[in-house]
């Protein structure tokens, strides 16, 4: 099983398109799928060959499969249940056919903290939503079995959530991240997250110790980057796109410093997103039997 592969999109080309990394380029593999109601989008990971798509344009969940080499819908779209437009929405894969939602929904004037799963034809609402502190959140990352965290690009804070099936619960302390903008974060393994803050120039990891997270090794300087994406492809390597450059990276994180992998990717895109599949996860497996700290769903998840 092919270790690094990205789902890959841009609300320019509006192509749905896979990368593949083997240690040292990226090279496009299968088909692409072209989306004509795109408009601005949000995706994740819903199992090692499948994903998530939320679309701004018309407000519909769908899950997309890549397991016959090309993109393909799965089941059927349905509709976010809100009332209203959504913005500043952030989606994380939180165990295989679950995710989190979080997007501004102005019918209620709120942040909700929600969760779907996915029966494999069709998202339904799971447990209560979580009205969350007021702020833009910019970005979440799914932990280990239904453990998020989330950075609140107007607060500058890095939280931790936990769902126990019904409801959210915040766990511990949020650190505070002076000057922060625009952040992105994914997660390496289940208490260490990768973090770059568009602010402050800085790629950082951070540790949660139990209460509150901690900032771990030396930070990158990566400057002029803006509408970043990170994603991790394994426990110490992310797939990294500069908008700013048109380029697709992977840097590696040793323990205690970060450094660019092989050779960049020149793209062409407009406000791109992606996500990491069919991959070994940073999530605890589904079963909660830990492997290595970078355990694979089992086979018969997904």
């Amino acid at each position: 099983m092919t270790e690094y592969r990205i789902a890959f999109i841009d609300d320019g080309g509006r192509n749905l398109t896979t990368y593949e990394w083997n240690g040292s380029t990226w090279s496009l593999i299968g088909g692409q799928l072209l989306l004509n109601t795109l408009y601005t989008f949000e995706l994740c990971m819903v199992g090692n060959e499948e994903i998530a798509m939320v679309n701004e344009s018309d407000f519909m969940l769908t899950c997309y499969s890549f397991k016959t080499g090309s993109w393909v819908q799965k089941g059927q779209p349905n509709l976010v249940d809100v009332a209203a437009g959504i913005t500043f929405k952030t989606m994380a894969s939180i165990r295989p056919n679950r995710i989190s939602f979080l997007g501004y929904d102005s019918s209620i004037a709120d942040y909700p903290l929600r969760v779907y799963d996915f029966n494999n034809i069709y998202f339904s609402r799971v447990g209560n939503q979580l009205l969350v502190p007021t702020g833009v959140i910019h970005d979440s990352t799914g932990l280990d079995i239904n453990t998020i965290a989330f950075v609140d690009d107007s607060s500058g804070e890095l939280r931790k959530y936990f769902f126990d099936g019904t409801v959210f619960a915040q766990v511990g302390s949020p650190l505070t991240i002076s000057g922060m903008t625009n952040p992105v974060i994914t997660a390496l393994s289940s208490t260490r997250i990768a973090l770059f803050d568009e602010g402050n120039d800085k790629l950082q990891a951070y540790d949660w110790n139990g209460t509150i997270f901690a900032a771990v090794g030396a930070p990158l300087t990566i400057s002029g980057c803006s509408d970043a994406c990170i994603d991790a492809i394994s426990g110490s390597k992310i797939a990294f796109i500069d908008n700013s450059h048109q380029e697709l990276r992977v840097y590696s994180f040793s323990g205690s410093a970060w450094s660019l992998v092989g050779t960049p990717l020149s793209i062409s895109s407009t406000l791109p997103k992606f996500t990491a599949f069919f991959k070994p996860l940073p999530l605890k497996c589904y079963n909660e039997q830990p492997l290595d700290g970078n355990a694979i769903w089992p086979i018969s998840d997904y």
